[in-house]
């Protein structure tokens, strides 16, 4: 399915910062990488990941799965 370029608009702001890329490279070497495995490889604080998690999600680059004691990353496959 070809992408509109209002879709395409949104995953590049998506990546539009060196640390969401990073962020994604990390994710894609390590699925299912916990909030806390990112902070701890990318010595970034966790409230800066949660707002970098929170536009990589909008962009719809990365799915989250939760339960109780754990959240893993994941990119998508769209």
């Amino acid at each position: 399915m070809d992408k509109t370029s209002k879709q395409l608009e949104r995953h590049f702001k998506g990546i539009s910062n060196h640390r969401r890329i990073d962020i994604l490279l990390l994710i894609d070497s390590n699925n299912g990488i916990s909030l806390e495995g990112i902070a701890e490889s990318s010595n970034c604080n966790i409230k800066t990941l949660s707002e970098h998690r929170r536009r990589l999600s909008l962009a719809g680059l990365k799915n989250i799965t939760a339960d109780v004691f754990h959240i893993a990353f994941h990119l998508t496959t769209k």
